[in-house]
């Protein structure tokens, strides 16, 4: 598959524009290729040569190179580093949430004490699955230097949390948790209003912060030159705009706007959410500890969940908060300035006004990976290029809910269901049918070549299981383009003739011995169960006299009407299978979506094998046939022969009209079918004195119809037959009879010739000396073209 250019992906915005380096670099490409252009003029108009050698050019571009891409290297590094903690914390979230939903027992009675009820239990366990949430959502504000916990996507998940060491409700004894941290931003005075922090902790529905917050974007950020007055300003003012935030009364630490322009670390991160919110979890990882509410492995691995959350937010805090020493930073940004600066000089001898572009491309390269390496190495911001910490939390909260949605029931009441096929694809038989039709409590019987009873059968079964899944499932070697083609093989000898024949026929004589024993099982086993059937298709015309052997046994079942549950096609190959699995077994069809299964006949384990089509009353127009009207021959009963033939009949039409072409590859063969049944002189005979087209019980009104339609077409195909239907009664038009050659049809013919005489051109003519052209007739009567 080919991946998608992000470039060209989505729709061109301010933000997504301002995602690239070019919002950080357009200063400096502007600056140097400028000074790039003053060099170029001053050497082409003037007579002062500016150029230099080249040899720094060639050093120090080598080691600028490898210092740069030492630089993304490492802050690319850090972005994957945080991706992986937000994976972990993921990971030991669901871990975690898994082990206290899951195997924290609903049914509690401490120690001393009464029983508590299911409902308290439950509630106690969701609020601690809700708490591994918020511990994500608090690292997620900790990263974006969001202090507190007053956020809409964190509040809800810890306002039951104690806010106060002693029953005593003062502003001195609040809690860490609960302080409104602010680092540098505001002045000491607005953190010291006990007022205010006292209305936050004790309000019940406190003002809160949205969940995510970007800064505003503002032209700063596009063009960041304009920030030099403003600093100055400020500068020369002596008051900067948290200064004077601060110093008015009615102002608090809701109305501070985090800066647009992403730092590279967190200045001050004094919230300690995350850890209270660990604590609380590995106080309750301890209580069940102590009251033996869990089992000692679930022990051991809520604590070792609870060390990947907290080593992870360690990891997280190391990426955030320690950037590349500021001396590297500048060193190496002093140094390619230095090159950029040299760098027209050296190459305007040989590009003369080229040297232009070609320095506004160098310096978009190396400044452009030296702000891609400032961009990536803190990823826990708001843009575009960071990580999408909201989508991480969304995720664990999704689930988080999956888990708690799970219902916590015993295995008995799903597993021994009738939808649930535990041993497929070889056994098709469902867990309720396998428990019990059993001879006994805890027995399998696997459907083998013979009857393996428990752990033996059940061993065969999976064996077998490998092996339908190997032969359905396993890709087909395909050659390579190049590979070498394999050897032709050698041409077969020519036999005799008389030899091929013979041994075909031996083959043929086999084959059929196999379809007939298996069609004679089948009809064994639906009489025993009270079923009764009769043979069509290619068996019951071999037992009626054709020459050709048959391939599978086709068997059409009666439906008994005053049954109220009917039989269907697969239900009555599982009773097949379920009564004789020696012989019987079922494999998947080539559609992987197919529901149904096809069953085949063995005489022994790998031996030859014949397929056994089971069909109901209404499939291809097939009637609900009673016993009475069946012919038993060699113990099978057949259809009867009128039947038989038009159904014949019916395939050869069908196959005629199918868009497939290995369907119309078998309209010879249902010719000669058909032809074989209409020589049977005998049968046919007894057709021609009952003619039992009009009897409903072998054939519908609608089939009636279509029979008539088809005999016709089919004696449209083959004339010679026409004779045979109309002895069975149908009426079909006359064949079409050729032309006698009389005078009036051979003048007509004179006629046409000479009108398709093609007549030559005369501009063609002059230009080709000594030719003689001759006319071209064309002959529609025969179909070819005389010169």
């Amino acid at each position: 598959m080919v991946a998608s250019n992000p470039l060209f992906k989505g729709t061109w915005t301010l933000q997504r524009l301002n995602a690239t380096v070019l919002s950080g670099i357009w200063p400096e490409i502007i600056f140097f290729t400028a000074f790039a252009a003053v060099v170029a003029v001053v050497n082409e108009k003037t007579d002062a040569s500016l150029a230099i050698g080249n040899q720094l050019l060639t050093v120090a571009g080598v080691v600028l190179g490898l210092v740069i891409s030492f630089r993304t290297s490492s802050a690319y590094e850090r972005y994957q580093d945080g991706s992986k903690m937000w994976s972990n914390i993921c990971t030991a979230s669901r871990n975690l949430a898994q082990q206290i939903w899951v195997h924290v027992s609903d049914n509690r009675q401490l120690p001393d004490s009464e029983p508590e009820p299911v409902l308290n239990v439950i509630i106690e366990k969701k609020t601690m699955v809700n708490l591994i949430h918020a511990y994500a959502v608090s690292i997620k504000h900790l990263l974006r230097d969001e202090p507190g916990v007053f956020y809409e996507d964190l509040y809800r998940s810890v306002a039951f949390l104690p806010k106060y060491p002693t029953n005593t409700k003062r502003a001195a004894d609040i809690l860490p948790l609960w302080h409104i941290h602010a680092g540098r931003r505001l002045s000491p005075a607005a953190l010291k209003r006990r007022d205010t922090l006292m209305s936050y902790v004790e309000s019940s529905n406190p003002e809160l912060r949205p969940a995510s917050k970007p800064p505003r974007t503002s032209i700063y950020e596009y063009l960041p030159i304009l920030r030099l007055p403003r600093w100055s300003f400020r500068k020369t003012i002596g008051k900067t705009r948290f200064s004077r935030l601060a110093s008015e009364p009615e102002d608090d630490w809701k109305a501070f706007t985090p800066k647009r322009k992403r730092i590279a670390y967190s200045t001050v991160v004094e919230s300690t959410v995350p850890l209270e919110i660990y604590l609380v979890l590995s106080n309750y990882t301890a209580f069940l500890m102590r009251n033996s509410l869990v089992q000692p492995a679930i022990a051991t691995a809520m604590t070792n969940a609870l060390i990947s959350l907290h080593d992870s937010l360690a990891h997280l805090e190391r990426i955030c908060n320690n950037p590349l020493p500021f001396a590297y930073q500048a060193h190496l940004r002093m140094s390619v300035w230095l090159y950029l600066l040299f760098f027209p000089f050296q190459i305007i001898e040989n590009f003369w006004y080229y040297t232009i572009p070609a320095t506004g491309l160098v310096t978009f390269l190396l400044c452009g990976f030296l702000e891609l390496g400032q961009e990536i190495e803190n990823p826990f911001n708001y843009d575009l290029n960071d990580l999408d910490l909201d989508e991480y939390c969304n995720t664990i909260n999704r689930e988080l809910h999956e888990i708690t949605a799970q219902p916590q029931l015993e295995p008995s009441t799903y597993v021994f269901g009738s939808l649930s096929q535990p041993f497929a694809p070889y056994d098709r038989r469902t867990a309720e049918e396998l428990v019990s039709k059993g001879p006994a409590d805890g027995e399998y019987i696997a459907p083998a070549q013979v009857p393996l009873l428990g752990l033996d059968g059940m061993r065969h079964t999976l064996l077998r299981n490998w092996v339908e899944v190997q032969r359905t499932q396993s890709p087909k070697p395909e050659q390579a383009p190049d590979a070498t083609p394999k050897a032709k093989r050698p041409p077969k000898r020519r036999g005799n003739k008389a030899t091929k024949a013979a041994a075909k026929a031996a083959n043929e004589a086999v084959h059929f011995a196999l379809v007939l024993e298996a069609a004679q099982a089948t009809v064994r086993i639906f009489t025993k169960e009270g079923i009764p059937c009769a043979s069509f298709g290619s068996l019951a015309s071999k037992l009626y006299g054709s020459s050709r052997c048959p391939k599978d046994v086709d068997l059409l079942v009666y439906q008994d009407p005053a049954r109220e549950d009917l039989w269907t096609a697969e239900r009555l190959k599982k009773l097949l299978l379920d009564n004789d699995p020696r012989h019987f077994y079922l494999t998947l069809p080539k559609d992987p979506a197919a529901t149904y299964r096809k069953l085949w006949y063995r005489q022994a384990y790998l031996g030859p094998t014949c397929k056994v089509d089971v069909l109901i009353p209404g499939t291809m127009h097939l009637p609900n046939l009673p016993p009475t009207h069946s012919i038993l021959i060699d113990g099978v009963p057949l259809v009867p022969f009128s039947l038989l033939l038009l159904h014949k009949l019916q395939g050869w039409d069908d196959h005629r009209l199918a868009e497939e072409a290995y369907k119309r590859g078998k309209l010879p063969q249902d010719a000669a079918d058909i032809r074989r049944l209409l020589g049977m002189e005998v049968l046919v005979k007894e057709l021609v004195k009952s003619k039992p087209w009009a009897d409903r019980v072998l054939f519908s009104e609608e089939f009636e119809e279509l029979t008539k339609r088809r005999v016709k077409d089919y004696c449209a195909e083959y004339p010679k037959h026409v004779r045979r239907w109309r002895g069975l009664g149908f009426e079909v038009p006359d064949p079409p009879v050729a032309p006698e050659k009389t005078e009036e049809n051979l003048a007509v013919t004179e006629e046409k010739v000479e009108a398709a005489v093609i007549e030559p051109d005369p501009e063609k003519v002059e230009k080709v000396e000594k030719v003689e052209v001759k006319p071209v007739m064309v002959v529609e009567t025969l179909g070819i073209t005389v010169l």
